[in-house]
């Protein structure tokens, strides 16, 4: 399965644009949707914007991505860390190895 998250247009050159999800900027290209404008939200998947949504939508569709934030705050993940909100398995990317 795949997701495309809604993020923020802020800034456009040509077919390549920044966006801002909760202050994390990115670049993507707008080769599939070259209509989008500054200011508008835009579904993002794999660094391409492949849909033009209204404000109330993104919103909306951030609205679970929060939420599960904070029940992996509640449940002691994250931390104030921007890393992992849970830790690798033993062995797993530079975890200790089991013997």
């Amino acid at each position: 399965m795949c997701l495309a998250i809604p993020a923020r247009i802020e800034q456009i050159d040509g077919l390549n644009a920044v966006i801002n999800l909760e202050g994390v900027r990115r670049r993507i290209s707008l080769l599939l949707c070259p209509e989008a404008q500054v200011g508008e939200y835009a579904l993002v998947h794999a660094g391409f914007a492949i849909s033009v949504i209204d404000e109330e939508q993104a919103q909306a569709a951030l609205e679970p991505w929060e939420e599960m934030r904070k029940l992996i705050a509640d449940a002691g993940g994250m931390r104030g860390s921007p890393g992992p909100a849970f830790p690798p398995p033993p062995g797993d990317l530079g975890g200790e190895e089991e013997t």
